[in-house]
């Protein structure tokens, strides 16, 4: 069992991006704000091009939750194993390049999506248990 490392962390991704409140998020990658380099609020849906999700933090979307632990990069739904490359790390860091990376605590990748070149946009994590990867444009390049 992973501990919350969240605890202590904003949860709420619209005051980490600046915009407001919650309800102001509007689920249209063409509206949201650019979060370049802000690291994901734990709890949070998303993170965008240079963004990060730490060790024992995570995504949550509905009942999804996509776990970083230096075991596995895991997708849940209330707690059950749907997903994993079987690889994990200290970082989960959607490049600037566009590739999705996991890096152990030396900063060595154990893991990637290979979608750099790709003019990174947002990862996102939705409340179907998709994990759906865009460019900058809104284009979808990544599944899992």
């Amino acid at each position: 069992m992973v501990t919350d490392s969240c605890t202590s962390r904003s949860t709420d991704v619209a005051t980490v991006a600046g915009i407001g409140s919650a309800s102001s998020i509007v689920n249209v990658l063409g509206t949201l704000p650019d979060a370049s380099n802000v690291w994901a609020a734990c709890g949070a849906d998303r993170i965008g091009a240079g963004g990060s999700v730490e060790e024992n933090a995570y995504l949550k979307a509905g009942d999804y939750r996509l776990t970083v632990t230096a075991g596995a990069l895991t997708l849940t739904k209330n707690g059950t194993k749907v997903w994993s490359p079987d690889r994990g790390g200290a970082q989960l860091t959607l490049q600037t390049d566009g590739n999705l990376v996991m890096t152990d605590k030396n900063g060595a990748p154990t893991w990637a999506t290979g979608t750099f070149g790709k003019s990174a946009g947002w990862l996102v994590l939705g409340t179907d248990g998709s994990l759906r990867l865009y460019d900058a444009a809104g284009k979808q390049v990544w599944t899992r």
